[in-house]
């Protein structure tokens, strides 16, 4: 049974898809010399570096991506913290968020990059090819939010123009499999959304909800200090959901007991 069936959601018409009609396409299939940089090719896939300092969010977003990458190719990326000792093979790709990401800060130095576009705005993000962003490093891709949640967003929209929908968990929708992944050295952006808060209503949580979540995540049961199996490995998935749909703001259901 689809483990969405159990959630009644109000969705604002800005979840129907990351690639919006008009939005950019940065990733392909095959690869094109003069335009695009290789994810995974030959079975090898570009290691994927964050900064110590970024956004926890961040980090475990990160790790999401990478996993998105070998639900799509078969192939697990190398995450790591940058450092001056980080082993590189082939074009990295350089994730972080400006203002508090200090790899970030290094790269856009290094290479002068113009990150005026983003720079204060609201859940923006863009990515591109940068030469020269990191001693011992000629060319890279970087990802950069203007905050905490565009770096999130950033990565989920890349995720999910791989292959890998936002509802891969709660509706078992298929990773669309590809043996190659390419991104374009153009990339994509996304500016402030039109729609500040965007978010979805969890319904009529009892018995439906609640009893599919302590079959999931409290082995049947209700053993929690609220009595309640909407614990923090729900929430994990939750909010996973949401940030892979761009959203913002969640509206739990509450009984007055």
């Amino acid at each position: 049974m689809l483990r969405a069936s159990f959630v009644a959601t109000l969705v604002c018409a800005l979840f129907t898809g990351a690639q919006a009609i008009g939005q950019e396409t940065c990733v392909a299939f095959e690869p094109n010399d003069a335009s695009t940089l290789p994810v995974v090719a030959n079975g090898e896939a570009s290691p994927i570096f964050t900064s110590a300092d970024d956004w926890p969010g961040v980090h475990l977003a990160a790790v999401n991506f990478a996993a998105d990458i070998q639900r799509v190719t078969g192939v697990q990326p190398p995450l790591t913290n940058f450092t001056l000792a980080s082993q590189n093979s082939g074009i990295p790709i350089i994730v972080g968020t400006l203002g508090k990401s200090s790899l970030i800060a290094q790269v856009v130095n290094a290479t002068q990059l113009d990150v005026s576009a983003i720079d204060g705005k609201w859940e923006a993000f863009f990515a591109r090819q940068v030469q020269n962003p990191l001693p011992g490093i000629s060319s890279a891709y970087v990802i950069i939010g203007a905050d905490k949640r565009g770096t999130i967003f950033a990565l989920y929209d890349h995720s999910e123009q791989f292959g890998v929908s936002p509802w891969y968990w709660w509706a078992d929708v298929p990773v669309i499999k590809h043996s190659e992944l390419y991104v374009t050295s153009s990339g994509c952006s996304h500016g402030t959304p039109t729609v500040k808060y965007r978010g979805i209503f969890l319904n009529d949580e009892q018995p439906a909800l609640q009893n599919w979540a302590a079959e999931k995540f409290t082995n049947g049961t209700t053993n929690s200090p609220l009595g309640s199996p909407f614990n923090h490995f729900f929430y994990v998935k939750l909010f996973e959901l949401m940030h892979r749909m761009k959203a913002n703001y969640l509206w739990p259901a509450m009984w007055s007991r």
